[in-house]
């Protein structure tokens, strides 16, 4: 144990074992305090990374800092990390069931000297319990159900900490006693807190929020690298090291951002692991890392591995990906390839309609990334063209689905995008991976791949949130196909309109909507049109009628709003047009 406490200073910091600290005397969590908070995953990753680090003979796990208050002797409330000591007490107390029922006595009794007030020549035994001062004491709601677990008695089977207590017990059977009897001396000897131990006349909560306020949260990407780092430890490794924390800052540096850097990690490991939860994005990328090393030169691996992700080209696709431009070389120089800069559907058009769609990046990642690491020029021609029509296939799938689907789910899309993004990425020949057959599959929920069954599903829908920019999006593909201008693709370049207005103050002069509701009408996306940024907005006075709005319509610089060819408006225009532009998304736009 090591302690630092300056006589000129107020609060104490001490390193300690874990157990030891436990051993100090008693804790409480303060009234104010949440209850326990850990999900059943807070409480497994916990486990498996004591686990790992027995396994790798570590010589200690660092659990971070705990803050403590002094209430009187021996006594201290806990300010931070009640969740953590909670979690550990509930380890041991899961483990001196499994010891008192093996008659493993002396495994038993190093358990219960952590839950209770007991000295080292201690023997009492798990039935003892009844009858002994617990050295925790959790928040009210949770003192009840935590002093029954603590006691090996039965348990009920709501709240969190009951889904931690079923965590650690499923964990804890599936060891043997030996490999129980590890993991019970690694929690007595090699796990470690920082405490801070700060007087009763200081206000904690200002030390709290100096700790938890001030400097920067390690993102997912900083914990990656410091991973990452420990394959390069050894004094023959500095050279490798180096590079590897070279190529690694390069990567936050050109794309000047930690965020963008954290993106494009995950859109990279993915398409190199396959689906990788955002949640546990760190943890499971550093299982995949793990488990694909050679064990005899696990360095090597990584090595390669940080060399691919830093690859400027790759960082520099994934940045034209992320924020597509209308003027981008990358993408010209690919048009070119394609023979796709004749057509009104290239690259820069399905870069900016999927924009929004942030679970397509790894598949348009990995399916550009293939172009651009081609170094035969024929070759890459001929795969421009196949990239421009599976760019063209997922583009039309999405779009199509988001707009017909009522809520777009990302998730319902992200493990079968990011595995097929892993296939196209380590497929001997892009030609092996057959995209069209993956999103019939896929569609068997959806029924958007048939025109027929897309264009019948479209002649309903209706957006009603006008923060909603699907009706934008769609639009916009839709006059792209008409007209040439190419600004034009830009979201930030047009507004949505209503032909008859949302307000119910111009309904009058609206005649033929006499007979219905207008409220059922106005958010059809046969009701919707685009209007220029230079283009005049209606006026109150432009609202009352169909006429006055056509006439400034007619002047739109957007050909989709320009040749609105009706001669009034009316509940039968509205589904005409939805239909007539459900049939031209199909048959000209989003189409396979």
């Amino acid at each position: 144990m090591t302690v630092s406490n300056d006589k000129n200073t107020a609060i104490s910091t001490k390193q300690i074992i874990f157990s030891h600290l436990f051993y100090e005397g008693r804790f409480a969590v303060p009234w104010h305090q949440r209850h326990y908070d850990w999900t059943k995953e807070h409480v497994r990753e916990l486990l498996q990374d004591i686990d790992e680090a027995i396994k790798e003979k570590r010589r200690c796990y660092f659990l971070g800092a705990i803050i403590l208050i002094e209430k009187g002797t021996k006594f201290w409330e806990i300010n931070d990390g009640q969740q953590r000591m909670v979690t550990l007490s509930l380890i041991c107390a899961c483990l001196s069931r499994l010891f008192y029922e093996t008659n493993q006595q002396i495994y038993e009794n190093h358990a219960l000297r952590v839950l209770f007030d007991l000295d080292v020549n201690s023997t009492a035994r798990l039935p003892d319990a009844d009858e002994l001062e617990p050295r925790l004491t959790p928040p009210r709601d949770d003192r009840t159900r935590y002093n029954l677990m603590i006691r090996g008695s039965s348990i009920g089977t709501n709240g969190k900490l009951t889904d931690a207590w079923q965590e650690i017990d499923q964990f804890v059977s599936g060891m043997g006693i030996e490999q129980s009897k590890r993991f019970m001396d690694f929690l007595l000897n090699k796990i470690e807190v920082a405490c801070l131990h700060i007087p009763d006349d200081i206000d904690p909560n200002s030390v709290f929020e100096t700790i938890n306020c001030r400097g920067k949260r390690l993102e997912d990407l900083d914990l990656i690298r410091n991973y990452l780092y420990s394959y390069f430890n050894a004094p023959e490794e500095k050279p490798r090291r180096d590079t590897v924390h070279d190529n690694l800052e390069n990567v936050r540096v050109q794309l000047r951002s930690d965020t963008k850097a954290g993106e494009y990690a995950r859109c990279y490991f993915q398409c190199e692991y396959g689906f990788l939860p955002k949640q546990s994005f760190y943890r499971k990328t550093r299982e995949m890392i793990r488990s694909t090393t050679d064990p005899q030169h696990p360095s090597d691996y990584v090595y390669d591995l940080v060399s691919k992700f830093s690859l400027k080209e790759r960082v520099a696709l994934f940045e034209t990906i992320a924020n597509p431009s209308t003027t981008n070389a990358f993408a010209e120089n690919f048009q070119k390839h394609s023979n796709s800069n004749k057509k009104k559907r290239n690259l820069s058009i399905f870069l900016q309609e999927l924009k929004a769609y942030k679970v397509a990046q790894p598949i348009v990642f990995a399916l550009l990334n293939r172009y651009v690491m081609e170094p035969d020029s024929v070759k890459k021609r001929r795969l421009a063209k196949r990239v421009h029509a599976d760019l063209n296939r997922i583009t039309s799938f999405i779009l199509r689905t988001a707009l017909v689907v009522p809520k777009f789910e990302p998730s319902q899309f992200e493990s079968e995008f990011s595995n097929l993004a892993k296939r196209i990425m380590s497929a001997n020949n892009l030609y092996d991976v057959d995209i069209m057959c993956f999103l019939e599959e896929f569609d068997v929920t959806y029924g958007i791949i048939n025109d027929d069954k897309f264009i019948e599903k479209m002649k309903v829908v209706e957006i009603r949130n006008v923060r909603d920019r699907r009706a934008k999006r769609f639009l916009l593909s839709i006059n792209h196909s008409m007209q040439s201008d190419g600004r034009l693709i830009n979201e930030q370049h047009c507004s949505l309109e209503h032909i008859i207005p949302r307000s119910e103050y111009h309904w009058s002069g609206w005649n033929n909507f006499e007979e219905h509701n207008p409220e059922d009408w106005i958010y059809r996306i046969g009701n919707l049109t685009l209007l220029g940024i230079e283009d005049n907005r209606p006026s109150q006075g432009d609202n009352i009628s169909f006429s006055r709005k056509k006439e400034i319509f007619e002047r739109s610089a957007i050909k989709l709003t320009r040749e609105l060819d009706y001669e009034d408006w009316s509940p039968h225009a509205i589904t005409s047009r939805q239909e007539k532009l459900a049939k031209l998304a199909a048959k000209t736009v989003w189409t396979f």
